[in-house]
């Protein structure tokens, strides 16, 4: 199952690496080819690699599809949409992406700006808006954020924004879903009770998977850290809840149904929870992955069959694939199965199995279990450093230094605190509110502290490492740590791994040669920045335009080139106009 799985994956992702779609033509043939390889047992692996082709192209070819007619692209037109995600608020405006009805010969999928509004949308609401739509766009730059991809992946056919007009407005008759108003419901609550600080966001992210009120600057925190993955709706959150709700399940069955199995009673029921939560989260990947492997473990113990780790992850990622194919594109669909791999080889390791298991050696006086189970969690972390390595340099072209470490301190804080209070207050809101918003509150300040611990981390020197390699070198260097730890001692070239891992760290491109000048000229939009370097000098032309959501192409385009290349300053900066 794990050998199918990753050549169709391997076939999807080889579509990724074309410029455009291969030609309608060529599908028929393809479709001819893979019959053929299936009919040969020696060849089936190239059968599924063609079925994860053929899979991605006719994903892509949806989504492409559904993008806005060019003939209509500046024209005002009204629109009936439903508000598909929360509104994202800045000073003077709104964004959010909307859901359209099919019979609209207008993209599924529409992203809006809303300047000055006259009201804030809420999940789920239908609203009747003028807007001007436009074809989805984005820079074509170096080290820059693909914008482009991200609306590819998010399967937006449309950008724009809503024109000032008395027909705006909500409407009433349409209902909201159940699961949305859940979600705009706790929003609410949280709004009303706690401050409106980055804590409050965390905690609606990890209540709801709403991340609308998480500003860039956070992120960019939290990814230093190597945090992030706690600050919404993971698979380590789905997992906490399905146990938490399997531990409180069990003695409630033993009480009041001894007739029944207690323990496949209370294993639906985690299951169940788990379904709820990842609903509520909006089953991203993540979640969606964590949900699938806790449906298949369970499936596995009520029906007594034997289930291996490979199967556990395979089965899952086969799933989330085939339901939406352009989600493999993404870093988290990459990162979650990624981690959960590790996590499953780490426990069957040579090199960290005698981390993760009791040692009589050891003879601790006090808190033995307390000692041992943070030894695991120290094991399972510089597993996961090593292992997430190449993925996260290639994904993200940096690397924090200081991930273990922060996560040791506030994963038990989190799991222990913050996860399950805030699922407990939230589930309090009907019956008991009064009850819940103590709780509500107890998981807010368990996550200032979290704040506090990443602020101070943010601020010591060398918490990251800016990795700037070629895009093909960089592939073969940064694996050389994993081969590291995966590989036996004795292994040829195995300690050549370190000298790699100095090689990630410590590469600067090399400054143009005396004599010689770089020339690079970006897209920013509205006209063209350049910059020039020669020796160890760097000048910029021009900077590009600022927008009314107060960022800039600057921010947008300028800096990461900049930080693509290692060039930490600038000798001269000439703006034209």
């Amino acid at each position: 199952m794990l050998f199918r799985c990753l050549c169709i994956l391997s076939g999807a992702y080889s579509l990724g690496l074309l410029r455009s779609l291969p030609a309608d033509d060529l599908f028929l043939a393809l479709l001819i080819l893979v019959g053929i390889s299936f009919r040969r047992p020696d060849s089936r692996f190239l059968a599924w690699f063609m079925v994860g082709f053929a899979t991605m192209w006719v994903a892509a070819w949806g989504v492409i599809d559904d993008r806005l007619d060019p003939a209509m692209q500046g024209e005002t037109i009204s629109i009936v949409a439903r508000i598909a995600d929360f509104p994202r608020i800045t000073d003077d405006s709104l964004r959010f992406i909307v859901e359209l009805d099919e019979r609209s010969n207008l993209p599924a999928r529409v992203r809006l700006s809303w300047y000055e509004p006259e009201a804030v949308p809420a999940l789920g609401e239908v609203w009747q808006l003028r807007v001007r739509l436009r074809r989805p766009h984005g820079y074509a730059n170096p080290g820059g954020f693909d914008y482009e991809g991200w609306l590819f992946r998010q399967r937006i056919g449309a950008t724009g924004y809503v024109v000032r007009h008395e027909d705006n407005q909500r409407l009433d008759t349409v209902p909201v879903g159940l699961i949305s108003r859940i979600r705009q419901d706790f929003v609410n609550r949280v709004t009303q009770l706690l401050p409106n600080d980055d804590a409050a966001a965390v905690l609606l992210a990890v209540g709801v998977g709403a991340r609308h009120r998480i500003s860039r600057e956070q992120w960019e925190r939290y990814a230093i850290t190597g945090t992030s993955h706690l600050m919404a709706i993971s698979g380590l959150h789905i997992g906490l809840a399905a146990g938490g709700v399997f531990l409180l399940a069990w003695p409630v069955f033993a009480l009041f149904c001894r007739r029944l199995n207690v323990r496949d009673m209370a294993l639906v029921t985690a299951v169940l929870a788990a379904g709820i939560y990842a609903a509520v989260s909006g089953f991203a990947v993540p979640a969606g992955r964590a949900f699938l492997m806790a449906v298949l473990a369970a499936a596995a113990v009520l029906f007594r069959r034997k289930l291996n780790g490979a199967t556990l992850l395979a089965i899952p990622c086969l799933i989330l694939f085939f339901a939406d194919p352009v989600s493999i594109q993404s870093p988290g669909f990459r990162l979650s199965f990624a981690a959960v791999a590790i996590l499953l080889w780490s426990l069957h390791s040579r090199f960290l199995r005698p981390l993760l298991c009791d040692d009589a050696r050891f003879n601790y006086p006090v808190a033995t279990q307390v000692i041992g189970n943070l030894r695991r969690l120290g094991a399972l972390q510089v597993a996961l450093l090593t292992g997430l390595f190449p993925l996260t340099v290639l994904i993200f072209g940096r690397f924090s230094l200081i991930a273990p470490m922060m996560n040791l301190l506030v994963l038990p804080l989190f799991n222990f605190i913050t996860v399950p209070f805030c699922l407990v207050g939230m589930v309090l809101q009907g019956p008991l509110q009064p009850l819940g918003d103590q709780l509500l509150g107890i998981a807010y300040h368990s996550i200032r502290l979290v704040l506090s611990l990443v602020s101070l981390a943010t601020g010591l020197p060398a918490v990251r490492a800016e990795i700037l390699l070629p895009e093909r070198l960089g592939v073969v260097i940064a694996l050389m740590p994993v081969v590291h730890v995966v590989f036996p001692r004795g292994w040829p070239g195995r300690k050549l791994a370190w000298i790699a891992i100095a090689a990630v760290l410590l590469y600067r491109p090399a400054a143009p040669p005396p004599g010689c000048l770089d020339y690079h000229v970006l897209d920013v939009g509205q006209g063209l920045a350049v910059v020039l370097r020669a020796g160890e000098h760097t000048v910029l032309f021009d900077t590009g335009p600022s927008f009314r959501s107060g960022s800039s192409t600057a921010d947008i385009v300028i800096i990461p080139f900049l930080r693509s290349r290692g060039i930490g300053r600038l000798d001269t900066l000439i703006v034209s106009h």
